[in-house]
């Protein structure tokens, strides 16, 4: 599905596999495509930088030099924004999970991989492309190792409907 461009061929091969077990384990798997998830990655990284900035401005001006050099800009990256852009936001992605709410009149989860790439080394940012519209819409989501590119995990991410967080552990048990 649409989450899944994008990502490496190694990833995607192992995230293969992944599906494959679940298959073996009695799922029945049916590919969809999800436009309205690319567009929540944005939605929701606004609200983060936002919310963080809101949260973090009182340490930001007493204690500046003690933030990173990866956080420091994002928070104050999130100053740039008004209160009009955190409402539209806001709007967009309840419009946003109203229209994918219904996937799950299909399907009991949905399977991603959990990145584009493999896991980060130590000390480098890992990309939430792929985790964030489920962060945003607030459903439950695990991550499960399912292979390796070059000694690096890959994960495939299993998120599920709103409250059916058990359906989601039991989708990631099948995959052990």
């Amino acid at each position: 599905g649409h989450e899944g461009s994008g990502a490496d061929p190694g990833v995607l091969a192992a995230c293969r596999a992944g599906l494959e077990r679940l298959e073996r384990a009695g799922a029945v798997l049916a590919e969809l495509d999800l436009p309205e998830l690319e567009s929540l990655y944005a939605v929701n990284s606004a609200i983060l930088q936002m919310e963080a900035s809101a949260f973090h401005v009182r340490w930001l001006r007493k204690r500046y030099s003690d933030y990173g050099d990866v956080a420091r800009p994002r928070l104050l990256a999130g100053f740039a924004y008004g209160a009009h852009s955190y409402l539209s936001a806001q709007r967009l992605r309840s419009v946003l999970r109203e229209r994918c709410e219904g996937v799950f009149e299909r399907v009991d989860v949905l399977a991603t991989p959990t990145a584009p790439t493999t896991a980060p080394r130590l000390g480098e940012a890992g990309n939430t492309r792929f985790t964030s519209p489920f962060n945003a819409f607030g459903w439950p989501a695990a991550s499960v190792p399912v292979g390796d590119v070059e000694g690096l995990p890959v994960g495939l991410q299993i998120a599920g409907r709103p409250w059916d967080e058990i359906t989601v552990l039991r989708a990631a048990g099948a995959l052990k």
